[in-house]
């Protein structure tokens, strides 16, 4: 596993970014603030053809666990420098997610009235296509069991034992995960569309409103902040010294917990 999650991960993750960046013309720089224009001029549109809905479920299934649980993990496994290697893969990662978008809604077909697509429809075009399609598939089923409920469900039980300090807190917490899950999936996508309209503009409030908090109350920290982060990406000073190696595994971990933050280059 360690062979398959250090250096051929971050390679890959690195020069396929680079390349479709090249490949596309930096589209995410160059077409950065028609994306934004035209996102904020869909969100102003009514009914059925608002964008509020659709815009709010993809945020809801890309900010999550990988954005705050995510962030720490890297840091404390890779030191502050892993930190810039999650903005690198950011602004990569946004030429990944351009290209397997605009694949995914070029090969996607309808069905019961809608849409369905993703690599399992654009690989049936490539070499033994079926095969991969049937290896992605099932392994996408897996990854929303685990990586995406088990993870995601336990993070918020591990939150709420720290905050409600009773036994029963985990029970609580799961429950409840578990309720608004069937509650959501049993409406159908206008129903799951429905709640992320309502619980995402709260939660990215909630989040925004957190970090400049924290910010806020650590501003004399910032810059040392900063300079730890540019630091320890190059020069090796990590969270736990200047160990042998200890830049490369800033870049690993950074490279990793981007990917599981963005989900850029997963087909999701």
């Amino acid at each position: 596993m360690a062979l398959i999650w250090e250096l051929p991960e971050t390679a890959l993750i690195l020069f396929g970014g680079l390349y479709l960046t090249a490949v596309t013309g930096a589209v995410q720089f160059r077409g950065g603030l028609y994306a934004l224009r035209t996102a904020v001029k869909g969100l102003a549109a009514d009914g059925e053809d608002g964008k509020l809905r659709p815009l709010c479920t993809a945020l809801a299934g890309t900010v999550g666990t990988g954005n705050v649980v995510g962030v720490a993990v890297a840091v404390r496994q890779g030191g502050p420098g892993a930190l810039f290697w999650m903005w690198v893969f950011a602004a990569l990662g946004m030429a990944v997610k351009y290209a397997e978008i605009l694949l995914a809604a070029s090969t996607r077909r309808t069905a019961a009235g809608g849409y369905v697509g993703g690599p399992m429809y654009y690989m049936e075009g490539l070499k033994r296509g079926g095969t991969l399609a049937a290896v992605f598939s099932a392994g996408g089923v897996a990854a929303a069991l685990t990586g995406g409920s088990m993870l995601h469900s336990g993070a918020a039980a591990a939150a709420a034992v720290e905050v409600m300090s009773v036994g029963a807190a985990r029970l609580i917490a799961g429950l409840c995960a578990a309720s608004a899950a069937v509650i959501a999936v049993k409406g159908g996508s206008k129903r799951v569309e429905g709640m992320a309209a309502v619980i995402v503009p709260v939660m990215a409030g909630v989040y925004a409103a957190g970090a400049a908090a924290v910010i806020v109350k650590n501003a004399d920290m910032l810059l040392p902040a900063i300079k730890a982060v540019f630091s320890g990406a190059f020069c090796g000073a990590a969270l736990r010294g200047g160990t042998k190696g200890a830049a490369v595994r800033a870049m690993t971990w950074g490279l990793r917990r981007g990917l599981f933050s963005n989900e850029a280059g997963l087909g999701s």
